[in-house]
C-alpha cells in the first residue's frame, strides 16, 4: 500500500475576524487555508492572544481543530491581537492576524 505523506506545511488562515466583543471577552473565527501542505489529517490550529498595553503577555492556547474560539478573561478597553496558525503533519504554516479593542462597558 502507497501511503502519502505531508511534506509541506498549510498555508496561512483565511478570513480571521473576532465577533461578540465585550469588556472582558470575545470571539475570534476563521477558515481553513487554501492550501493545507497535502495533510494526512485535520488541521490543528494553534490561537495566540497578546495584550498590546503589556505587549509581553501572550497566551498560547492548547491546538484545536475547531474553526472557533472563545476568548475570556480580558481586560476592558484594551486592544489585542490574536494569530491563528494551521499546524499539520509537516509542521507550522504562517500566521494570520487580527487586532481588536474590548469595550470599556460592562464589569
Amino acid at each position: 500500500m502507497n501511503v502519502s505523506q505531508c511534506t509541506v506545511p498549510p498555508g496561512d488562515p483565511e478570513a480571521v475576524t473576532v465577533s461578540d466583543v465585550g469588556p472582558f471577552a470575545a470571539t475570534v473565527s476563521w477558515q481553513p487555508p487554501l492550501e493545507d501542505g497535502g495533510a494526512v489529517g485535520p488541521l490543528m490550529y494553534t490561537v495566540t492572544l497578546t495584550n498590546t498595553l503589556s505587549g509581553s503577555e501572550a497566551t498560547t492556547f492548547n491546538p484545536t481543530a475547531a474553526l472557533t474560539m472563545n476568548l475570556v478573561n480580558l481586560s476592558h478597553s484594551v486592544t489585542y491581537g490574536v494569530q491563528v496558525v494551521a499546524g499539520n503533519e509537516a509542521g507550522m504554516g504562517p500566521a494570520a492576524e487580527v487586532m481588536f479593542r474590548t469595550n470599556d462597558t460592562g464589569e
